[in-house]
């Protein structure tokens, strides 16, 4: 089974705008070196963003909001 990572990149999550300290490049670069992703537009949970969904492949998903540091 292959993991696949969702990154939203839709109207706030991956935005300088809405998080200036983020290094969102540097941030998809590095989920890109580990797992196959996919940026996806908004997933409407915009309270919770930058949201990275995780779907390890069996069938499950993992959402993950608030995503702004490196580690």
């Amino acid at each position: 089974m292959t993991t696949r990572v969702l990154v939203c990149r839709g109207c706030c999550c991956g935005t300088e705008r809405k998080h200036p300290e983020t290094d969102h490049d540097a941030q998809l670069a590095a989920i890109s070196a580990v797992a196959r992703t996919r940026v996806v537009d908004c997933v409407d949970e915009c309270a919770h963003s930058n949201v990275v969904v995780v779907r390890p492949g069996d069938g499950t998903s993992v959402w993950l909001g608030g995503i702004l540091d490196p580690a």
